[in-house]
């Protein structure tokens, strides 16, 4: 019933959840993986919570209900011949691409171009906050080197420069070194994106993105 929620985004009454909880990411996790999480579940304190019913429009309904696909064959673990590969596997599961690609603006130069920034996050402080270009293009990450990677993922510091908190570094900074060098790899072997995003100056509009954020008039 866990897995099937985990990794295929169904309930235990076969209704389909919210893709709030994003099954997407996670439907490529070995069986041996699944049932870790699912021990570890098991292993908290029971709370009785009671919670209101979600309540979904029509269209809401009928989009959520074509999401799942369901998982018929055993995931057994997987091998990487490769570093990138592990890195590829991992970021899936961390879902990196889903923040940091900008998915919402049809026609515009960056969407849907895989960690070029540009998607729009509303922070619960009430900021609205650009996710920055992660490819190996000079206004990405291509300053970084491996060691960087792993202070700023350890840190959430960018040199003295703090990292928003919606970036959910302190998630993933219990990580081992070879699982972020991996995903580093991963990243470093994407396309570079000329995409300039700096949330620490004001916002301008951008002709890439098609949105106002800062660094955008660089663009």
């Amino acid at each position: 019933m866990l897995a099937r929620a985990i990794r295929e985004g169904i309930g235990h009454d076969d209704r389909t959840l919210h893709p709030q909880m994003w099954s997407a990411a996670f439907s490529k996790l070995p069986d041996e993986d699944v049932a870790a999480i699912v021990v570890y579940l098991r292993s908290l304190p029971a709370i009785r919570n009671a919670l209101p019913r979600t309540h979904l429009t029509l269209s809401q309904k009928f989009r959520f209900n074509t999401m799942p696909e369901p998982i018929l064959d055993a995931r057994p673990q997987p091998s990487f011949a490769t570093p990138k590969e592990r890195g590829e596997f991992l970021e899936y599961a961390a879902d990196c691409a889903g923040c940091h690609t900008d998915w919402y603006h049809p026609g515009s130069a960056v969407n849907g171009q895989l960690f070029a920034g540009g998607n729009l996050i509303n922070a619960p402080t009430g900021e609205n906050i650009f996710s920055p270009n992660l490819t190996p293009d000079p206004s990405g990450i291509s300053y970084y080197d491996e060691n960087l990677f792993l202070q700023v993922i350890r840190t959430g510091k960018v040199g003295a420069r703090k990292l928003h908190g919606v970036m959910p570094w302190a998630f993933y900074r219990s990580m081992s070194d070879d699982d972020l060098k991996a995903i580093f790899a991963w990243l470093r072997s994407q396309n570079p994106v000329r995409h300039i995003v700096d949330n620490t100056e004001p916002p301008t509009f951008c002709r890439l993105c098609l949105q106002k954020h800062g660094g955008g008039e660089r663009n």
